[in-house]
């Protein structure tokens, strides 16, 4: 009986099946090392990005972020202008994200208010 030899594995295929098996360990990484890192609870950080002028007053443009991992829920934020408070309410921010929103003013701010988290929930 003849032995067949087996055919010669194209240095191709070798460097495909190479990267392939980098891939693969790259995701298994990320994923274990995702695992590993603390789940710390929400910080959130509101910022005002801009004021400007709008038919019914003046709109505050409000960027709320998220730098914890877990999700923070019926967030509120609000901005003071001359003695006056106003807010908006974030339904869910997921942790690691940013949301933005906007508060109107019924005359022009003296000055850039700023923004405030004045309480959210965990879910």
């Amino acid at each position: 009986m003849a032995h067949k030899s087996r055919p010669e594995i194209p240095p191709l295929e070798w460097a495909i099946a190479a990267i392939g098996a980098l891939i693969v360990a790259a995701v298994l990484v990320y994923f274990g090392l995702d695992a590993m890192r603390a789940d710390t609870p929400p910080d959130l950080v509101a910022q005002v990005m801009a004021v400007r002028p709008a038919s019914d007053g003046w709109v505050v443009e409000i960027r709320l972020e998220n730098r914890g991992d877990r999700t923070a829920a019926d967030v509120e934020v609000g901005v003071i202008e001359a003695g006056t408070r106003k807010s908006v309410r974030f339904e869910l921010v997921p942790g690691r994200s940013q949301r933005f929103a906007s508060i109107v003013l019924s005359s022009r701010p003296t000055r850039v208010p700023d923004a405030e988290v004045i309480s959210f929930r965990q879910p």
